[in-house]
């Protein structure tokens, strides 16, 4: 996938209201990001995460941001608080896949979609990341990223129907 699109191709999962990367490949040529293998960033400012937080109840995504001090930022953007966020997974929820632009770290956009167990629960999710300045780049990973995620679960037995 990330030698298809150019971009950086994560898998991430929800360790509480983190977002920790299991998974990354890198195209050769591309630049060096603040993510890892096993490195935790908030997952309301990851794509990745917020695709997966989009899918879970409301109840259990207000016990993992209680309160408004929850909510860091890295670059000063992402939202700020309990309804920012929640207004924010509405439309990530009804549009089936996340975004985000220079929240995680200046100059990047990523695009995410979550994969679901056979509970509809969202395990995991795949994100693509372009450099901001690169608007092809980042039509193409957001077009490409949820098609990806459907055919890499479903050869690991997950759902993308919820």
């Amino acid at each position: 996938l990330a030698e298809q699109t150019g971009a950086t191709a994560h898998l991430g999962v929800l360790h509480g209201s983190d977002t920790l990367y299991l998974l990354k490949e890198q195209p050769a040529d591309s630049p060096t990001l603040v993510t890892a293998v096993g490195v935790r960033l908030p997952a309301h400012l990851t794509a990745s995460g917020r695709a997966m937080l989009a899918r879970l109840p409301r109840a259990q995504v207000r016990a993992l941001y209680p309160h408004p001090d929850s909510f860091v930022t890295r670059t000063g953007r992402g939202p700020a608080g309990p309804r920012e966020l929640r207004e924010l997974l509405d439309v990530e929820r009804r549009q089936g896949w996340a975004s985000e632009e220079q929240q995680v770290a200046e100059g990047f956009t990523s695009v995410a979609a979550a994969a679901f167990d056979h509970n509809t629960a969202p395990v995991a999710a795949i994100s693509l990341t372009v450099p901001s300045a690169r608007p092809d780049a980042v039509r193409c990973a957001g077009s490409r990223t949820p098609t990806a995620v459907k055919r890499v679960g479903e050869s690991a037995g997950c759902s993308f129907s919820r």
